[in-house]
């Protein structure tokens, strides 16, 4: 992993992170429930980042990158459907 990937890996957890405080400060103030299905797909996004980090670019194989990769746009979905209807 070059330090260009590290790079833009991090900058994206940590916008993730960023994200995920704000949507945490939203649900504190408002208490819709749909902020948390939200909240759940940025922490993912935030702990997908990190194992990349750790184990480099071969955790992509791995089945906890598969299964983040089908929670994170489900929990994005949930929570849009939740919002709207």
């Amino acid at each position: 992993m070059t330090l260009i990937d590290q790079i833009i890996v991090g900058l994206s957890g940590l916008l993730a992170l960023v994200i995920m405080l704000i949507l945490i400060g939203r649900f504190e103030h408002s208490r819709k429930a749909f902020n948390i299905f939200y909240i759940f797909s940025f922490a993912l996004i935030i702990s997908s980042s990190v194992l990349i980090m750790i184990n480099q670019w071969g955790i992509i194989n791995s089945d906890f990158i598969a299964l983040f990769s089908v929670l994170i746009p489900m929990s994005i979905s949930l929570g849009l459907v939740y919002q709207f209807y």
